[in-house]
This record gives structure tokens, C-alpha cells and sequence, in this order.
């Protein structure tokens, strides 16, 4: 069952946060602190309150995947038109239960909340070297809608 997150939700998405981080800090420990989490309790009460903030969690037995968004409004300029993103932040399905379609519900009630709300798109960021999330986005449907570059200046 896919619904939206609710504070009773906290301890088990602070779980699966941590399972998130640390896929991140095994792929790039210099950017990524292994153990922590992208949010803690008191921001994740926040981002629960907020409107312009999706949080979509799958519970069977317990929460066992979440996905985090946010409604972003790009204004009109001369250049640009006024649309409506939604960006998702972060999506995560308990390692224990991935490979089951928990992932692809997730995406699938953004996508559907997405267009209800008015968003003319959804994007994303993934890692370099992430391979099966890039193409578990690939297989949503999704492509590069650009590509970031970096140099790391170490010694």
C-alpha cells in the first residue's frame, strides 16, 4: 500500500535513510559520511508539514520504501517559461525488499500526483557509478535532462 508519510513513520524512514546514505558513502566516501542520515527526526516533522513537499511511503508489514519530492515553481523570464517540477530528493526501498516493484509504485503515484498537481515534468539527480538506479530510471521512463561535471582539487 502506497499512502503519505506520517510522523509514526519517522523511526523506520530514518532507517531507510541510513540505508540510502550508505550506498552513497560506498560509492563516494569523500562526499558521503557512512552511518548518518540525509535528514534527521526534527527536519523529517518539518518536511511532513509542508505543501510543497510529497512524501509517498509503501507499507505492507512496515514502511519498507519512501520516496521524497518537492513542487518547485520555475517563474517566467525571457528565456524561460513557468512550469512546475517536481523534483524527487530521495527514494529508497529497504534492501531486504528490493527487486519486489516497490520502487516502481513509488515513482508511478509521483508520476500520477505530478500531473494531478499541474507539473509539467520530474526530475532527479543520480549518482556517477550508480548504475541499477540509473537504470531502474531509465526503465521509468526517464533520460538525462543534462549532465553535471566535477574536478575534485585534492593535493
Amino acid at each position: 500500500m502506497i499512502r503519505g508519510g506520517e510522523e509514526k513513520d519517522i523511526g523506520r524512514l530514518l532507517y531507510l535513510l541510513k540505508q540510502v546514505n550508505q550506498l552513497h558513502a560506498e560509492a563516494r566516501p569523500d562526499l558521503f559520511i557512512g552511518g548518518g542520515t540525509k535528514y534527521e527526526e526534527a527536519e523529517l516533522k518539518d518536511l511532513l508539514k509542508k505543501e510543497d513537499c510529497l512524501i509517498l511511503v509503501h507499507e505492507e508489514e512496515a514502511v519498507d520504501g519512501y520516496l521524497f519530492g518537492f513542487f518547485q515553481k520555475t517563474e517566467q523570464s525571457s528565456s524561460r517559461p513557468e512550469f512546475i517540477t517536481l523534483y524527487i530528493d530521495d527514494l529508497c526501498v529497504d534492501e531486504k525488499k528490493r527487486g519486489q516493484g516497490i520502487g516502481k509504485a513509488l515513482m508511478e503515484e509521483a508520476f500520477a500526483i505530478g500531473k494531478r498537481r499541474g507539473a509539467y515534468n520530474v526530475t532527479l539527480h543520480a549518482w556517477e557509478g550508480n548504475e541499477k538506479a540509473i537504470l531502474f530510471y531509465e526503465k521509468m521512463g526517464m533520460y538525462p535532462q543534462f549532465v553535471g561535471f566535477e574536478k575534485i582539487l585534492g593535493d
